[in-house]
């Protein structure tokens, strides 16, 4: 919803909802059960000290950052911040597996603490530090999740088709994959192996063509290993050929 929509179902002003939105001014006790009812929220989501965390552009890498219009990667980071409160009230209860992901400590990512700065390299070590062997990686989303990365998959809609896939760094590192990027499993592996190259490699998201192709260059090396594909292709091109490597 715009400010305009929620300005309209209170009977206040956009600039009141603006407001609201960035802590400058709180809304009329009155007016907090118009508002959850219009959001759609239980009452005790605006009370004060409920858990949050505000997140920036700069801490989330959006895979189309330019093409993604600001209002849809503001909507984008406002779902992570509530991946992140859920996955602090879940922690409450359930024990998700400790955080194995080097150079990432306190919620901060630190480029070439643990791993080397060079996208392939850095692949290569991390698949050692896994125990992954050499091959395909199997149930990549899965392993991801044992190693302490949040992923999620939002439900599709159509604010959702422009928005790329995006990772965010917080007190649990987060990847979530849009439903645009799931319609193939080839791409969704390798969508997933992107946004876990930006955790490990990019300290601060800044969305430029670098940043994306070295995410690329460690989604390839992390699940495709250059030393244990290349003695499998082909000396000229052989679509047969190279569609039977793809379904490995």
């Amino acid at each position: 919803m715009t400010k305009k929509d929620v300005a309209e179902h209170l009977g206040v002003t956009p600039a009141a909802v603006g407001q609201y939105e960035t802590g400058v001014a709180k809304p009329r006790p009155d007016l907090l059960p118009q508002l959850a009812d219009t959001l759609d929220v239980p009452l005790p989501f605006f009370l004060a000290g409920r858990p949050s965390n505000r997140l920036d552009s700069s801490m989330a890498h959006f895979r189309a950052l330019r093409s993604t219009p600001k209002a849809q990667r503001e909507r984008a980071l406002a779902f992570a911040e509530q991946v992140w409160e859920l996955t602090y009230a879940l922690e409450k209860r359930v024990q998700l597996p400790p955080v194995d992901l080097p150079g990432f400590a306190g919620g901060e990512v630190h480029p070439g603490v643990d791993l080397p700065l060079d996208p392939a390299a850095a692949a290569r070590e991390l698949r050692k530090r896994w125990n992954l062997e050499d091959g395909p990686v199997t149930h990549l989303v899965r392993r991801m999740e044992a190693h302490g990365i949040v992923v999620v998959l939002p439900a599709a809609d159509e604010a959702a088709r422009t928005v790329d896939a995006f990772s965010s760094r917080s007190a649990r590192p987060v990847a979530i994959l849009t439903p645009n990027r799931t319609n193939d499993v080839y791409r969704h592996r390798f969508t997933a192996a992107h946004e876990l190259g930006h955790l490990v490699l990019h300290g601060d998201a800044t969305g430029d063509s670098r940043q994306e192709r070295e995410a690329d260059a460690f989604a390839a090396e992390f699940l495709t290993p250059a030393a244990s594909i290349t003695p499998l292709l082909p000396r000229r091109l052989d679509l047969a050929q190279l569609t039977g490597l793809r379904r490995v």
